[in-house]
């Protein structure tokens, strides 16, 4: 015997006592009884006799055996050995599957998702209901999450399918690490594709066993269409790349598209099938005729104004903005950093509001309480703020709480110049390390960290150096930063909000009249805002959509028909997260203007299905399994058969026993 499944039924077992301790007080009690003559005894010879077990003593031991054996047979004994999995010691494990878009990959007909649920399934099976269980779910986070019974996860397992989202390895580990204590078994079941964030540089896992099994389809190319922009009324400029096994290549085509199907020129990424676009009004869907490995990506959406294409930011020039606000050195890098990008100006606030930008370009000045109220409701909607000092002046420092919004944090702001011959530079990269953290409201997309932000060259930023800054004086922490060679912050990032503090001009540098503020622009947003980096304001799916302020009615996607969902937005209500690819349309309520079309497109990342190495596995503190070796990993503290049969059997042999001799006797 090795060991018990119950052991604390072993604290039962002084009851086995109980026979032995009435027998002890029977015999203190005694019985009365009448002799001839004590004369008799005192005349009898003294013999010593030796002790002989009587039946009535072999019944007093038989009976303590019998309650011995049924609370053992109670704790449930377990012999040795280690067959299997199924046969293992109560556990607290975890079994997590991948449902991001690259799960849905297949050749020859089999698919990832199918390999990576029925190994799921096999797991659950071999637990009962001794196992503490949870089921997740996890793709750009953590998709779901449910606890009970194997049958339940089991039926709950059945009804999961791959989603339209991106996998995001470090974010899904770090919610999974936040629900699961130190002795927990985590089984991690995915594709094994590297998608749009493997788990290079994720904090690895401390405790716990964690196994992933990693479904290895034949090699074999994918292709994805990967961006549209509309670049005349009418006209669709169509952009695609390779990913995976297949050589990296790319091209564009253009053509006029209307209300019936129109062939574009061919675009071969792999030497074969070309695409076809299907227009109507302002949205437009493109597809390869021929599905290939990951058919998720073969498809993209395209609408117009802003729903898919272009990157729009609108700068706000009050009228008493000095003639060269900060502000338009960053109109002028937007326009010059991505051709793609639309940028206008505006002349109020309720404007901005109106145009619902992607960014919006602010002077760093004193904000009245309703203006503040104005701009939280343009980050709430999904527009990204970024302030720049309005001057390279003291004068234009604003003091005190400059911006009155509680839902928009930023810290106080001191005006800093060093001496003319002691300059610093900016340091050649964000800093996505700095700062106390990442907010909830990032969604794992605010870091630089992993998503290849592109460094501004060092030799020439040198060219271009800052004499001074704003300062922070206190106020909230930022998530990371952009810093100066000092340490100190020249872009500062929390959430939607950005602050640039090096006032753009003399006396300060003249950084941003150089062809150099364009790259850094670029790496700027490329490291605060995803839809910079992919070049257009589409949403992803989970993204909640742009709603106007009235409210609105929101259907998709289009393509599904009958099966298009509907949302009724109140005024100010929460704006909905579509988890489907597809076009969407947002009629606003009452007169607020025409219906908008949305396109809500997958990551393109996410169709890199090159394999993570194992060494990356590894490093993120995971223990990778493939083939046949995933059966002898799962659940290795394994068992033996149950002994408390035997238990059971022999109590009984022992209860007959003990009738006999009692009738015996």
């Amino acid at each position: 015997m090795t060991g018990f499944l119950q052991p604390a039924m072993l604290l039962a077992l002084p009851i086995a006592l109980i026979p032995l301790v009435l027998a002890w007080r029977g015999r203190r009690t005694g019985e009365t009884l009448r002799f001839s003559s004590l004369y008799l005894l005192e005349r009898a010879r003294r013999v010593p006799v030796r002790w002989m077990p009587t039946r009535s003593r072999w019944v007093l031991l038989i009976r303590v055996l019998i309650l011995v054996l049924l609370v053992l047979a109670a704790a449930r004994p377990v012999g040795p050995g280690g067959g299997d999995p199924a046969a293992h010691y109560p556990t607290r494990a975890v079994v997590a599957v991948d449902v991001s878009a690259s799960a849905g990959q297949g050749v020859d007909g089999a698919t990832a998702w199918e390999a990576i649920r029925g190994r799921a399934d096999t797991l659950l099976s071999w637990t009962d209901g001794d196992d503490e269980l949870a089921l997740a779910a996890f793709a750009d986070g953590l998709a779901g999450w449910w606890e009970g019974s194997p049958a339940a996860l089991r039926s709950r397992l059945a009804r999961l399918r791959p989603s339209a989202r991106a996998s995001d390895w470090p974010a899904a580990m770090t919610a999974v690490a936040g629900r699961i204590e130190e002795d927990t078994e985590t089984y991690w079941l995915t594709d094994g594709a590297r998608g749009a964030r493997p788990p290079e540089g994720a904090a690895a896992f401390q405790a716990g066993h964690h196994v992933v099994w990693a479904w290895r389809g034949p090699a074999g190319p994918n292709r994805s269409l990967t961006a549209a922009e509309r670049v005349a009324p009418g006209t669709v400029a169509l952009a695609g790349s390779a990913w995976g096994f297949g050589a990296p290549a790319a091209a564009v085509v253009g053509r006029r598209i209307g209300g019936r199907l129109v062939d574009l020129q061919p675009l071969a990424l792999d030497g074969s099938a070309a695409p076809a676009v299907w227009a109507a009004g302002d949205t437009a869907t493109f597809a390869f005729r021929d599905a290939d490995r990951l058919p998720a990506d073969d498809r993209l959406y395209v609408a117009a104004p802003g729903g898919g294409e272009s990157y729009r930011a609108a700068r706000w020039a009050p009228p008493d903005a000095p003639p060269e606000p900060g502000g338009l050195f960053w109109e002028a890098a937007l326009d010059a950093a991505s051709p793609g990008a639309v940028v206008e100006r505006v002349r109020s606030l309720d404007a901005l509001v109106r145009a619902r930008p992607d960014l919006a370009l602010l002077p760093i000045r004193a904000y009245r309480p309703e203006e503040a109220a104005l701009l939280a409701e343009l980050a709430g909607g999904g527009t990204r703020l970024l302030f720049a000092p309005a001057c390279a002046d003291p004068a234009c420092v604003p003091s005190g709480d400059w911006l009155p919004a509680a839902a928009l944090p930023v810290p106080r702001l001191e005006w800093w110049l060093g001496d003319a011959g002691r300059q610093t530079v900016l340091l050649g990269r964000p800093r996505p390390d700095r700062g106390a953290g990442r907010g909830a409201g990032s969604g794992g997309e605010n870091s630089a960290a992993g998503n290849g932000v592109a460094a501004v060259p060092d030799h020439l930023l040198a060219r271009a150096p800052v004499r001074g800054a704003l300062e922070t004086a206190g106020g909230p922490e930022p998530e990371w930063t952009w810093d100066l060679a000092t340490g100190e912050p020249a872009l500062w990032v929390s959430g939607a909000v950005a602050l640039w503090l090096v006032p753009l001009g003399p006396p300060v540098t003249r950084l941003g009249t150089t062809p150099l503020f364009p790259l850094v622009a670029d790496a700027a947003l490329a490291a605060w805002d995803p839809r910079w980096r992919r070049g257009g304001g589409g949403v992803r799916p989970g993204e909640p959509l742009a709603i106007p302020a009235t409210g609105a009615s929101v259907t998709g996607p289009l393509h599904a028909g009958d099966a298009a969902r509907t949302w009724e937005v109140a005024a100010g209500g929460a704006p909905p997260r579509p988890e489907e690819a597809g076009l969407y349309r947002i009629e606003p309520r009452g007169a607020a203007g025409e219906p908008i079309y949305v396109a809500v497109n997958g990551d393109p990342a996410e169709g890199d299905l090159t394999p993570i190495p194992d060494a990356a596995w590894r490093m993120a503190g995971l223990r990778p399994i493939d083939g046949p070796g995933w059966r002898e990993a799962a659940f290795p503290r394994r068992r033996g058969p149950e002994l408390w049969p035997w238990a059971l059997a022999l109590a009984l042999l022992c209860l007959a026993t003990e009738a006999y001799l009692r009738r015996a006797g």
